[in-house]
């Protein structure tokens, strides 16, 4: 749903591809070591990374959109100040997509103002950057490939290798340093193409000077959502938002790397062997249905009010109500059943 979509801002496409680039090679070790050390770390670690990551997602949401809306009302009142005062009879008012407004200059103004403009034009960005999706697919593709000549529980290797073996570990280990090397390749990608768009005075590059947040976010986020099993967008929106990307950005980038990553982390859990396909069916669709009709609401009310705060209250709320649950879970697990809160696993079984 966001692919097809545009920043009101500017032509480039609202999910940030140079991010996900950036980002993605290493959410995907991060994942598996969360995924190993979730075998291993007693429940009740998950569970305090689970109330730690909902409030940290709760407090980011909340402070961001308190600050969205006090700036979406000062355009507002500026721009009903400068037509009582009267400004508007030669200059128009109109409103933008994003809800606040521009100003249009009287005509002689206006077609110095445009032809200026028209030089200065930014390219239009395709919405769908096919080279990105080839770099994507061919990380994915290298990957679930290592991960099917190591084999696991549920799969055995095409290589016959001994599941928790010395080549399974060394295999493993090559998968995590594969993933850096394909993220240095990133950067000097990167790197080149803002060079390369810098020549022709249109640097489409934002996130090229960023590569080291992005890396330290992507390992972070990575672990967390493999340890602790949540959705990782817990913590890619709140620190998208916090790094200063717009709401729709952050919500739209932090949303693709979510479906890239946990298509891998799915793939981890089938190898295995902690895969339950019916159960998993059940709530992948009961998700998907959730998240379209759950959207496509959000998108109406947006429209309509003109208000990209709303989509911040909404995770707020979202981020509440799971931090709620699962304090009140775990408290309730603690006082019933503590001991196999406490008890460790191993990862070999």
């Amino acid at each position: 749903m966001n692919v097809c979509n545009r920043r009101h801002e500017s032509r480039k496409p609202v999910i940030d591809y140079d991010a996900v680039l950036l980002s993605m090679p290493l959410l995907i070790p991060g994942a598996s070591v969360g995924v190993i050390a979730n075998h291993f770390l007693p429940p009740i670690v998950n569970l305090i990374t689970l109330i730690l990551l909902g409030f940290f997602a709760l407090y980011r949401c909340w402070t961001r959109g308190i600050s969205e809306y006090r700036k979406e009302n000062f355009e507002k009142r500026k721009a009903k100040i400068l037509a009582v005062m009267g400004i508007a009879s030669n200059i128009i008012q109109k409103e933008t997509p994003s809800g606040g407004y521009k100003i249009d200059f009287p005509a002689e103004e206006a077609s110095t103002r445009d032809s200026n403009a028209s030089e200065e034009k930014p390219p239009k960005y395709p919405l769908i950057p096919l080279r990105r999706y080839v770099q994507f697919f061919l990380l994915l593709l290298i990957v679930v490939i290592l991960l099917l000549l190591r084999g696991g529980k549920g799969i055995h290797s095409f290589a016959n290798v001994e599941y928790c073996g010395g080549y399974y570990w060394m295999i493993y280990a090559f998968v995590i340093a594969a993933c850096f090397v394909y993220k240095f390749i990133a950067v000097l990608i990167i790197r080149y193409e803002h060079k390369r768009a810098a020549k022709s005075n249109h640097p489409d590059i934002e996130t090229e000077d960023h590569h080291i947040w992005c890396s330290i976010m992507a390992v972070i986020a990575g672990i967390a959502t493999g340890l602790s099993g949540t959705g990782a967008s817990l913590i890619l929106n709140p620190l998208f938002l916090r790094h200063g990307m717009p709401t729709k950005v952050a919500t739209a980038t932090s949303g693709f790397l979510i479906l890239s990553m946990s298509s891998v982390a799915v793939f981890q859990t089938a190898i295995a062997g902690d895969l339950l396909l019916p159960v998993s069916l059940y709530f992948g669709v009961l998700a998907f249905i959730g998240a379209v009709v759950v959207s496509t609401i959000i998108r109406c009310f947006m429209k309509k009010y003109k208000r990209t705060s709303l989509l911040l209250f909404v995770l707020t709320f979202v981020a509440l109500v799971g931090a709620i649950a699962i304090t009140t879970s775990t408290i309730y697990r603690l006082a019933t059943n503590r001991s196999a809160l406490v008890e460790t696993g191993d990862v070999c079984h």
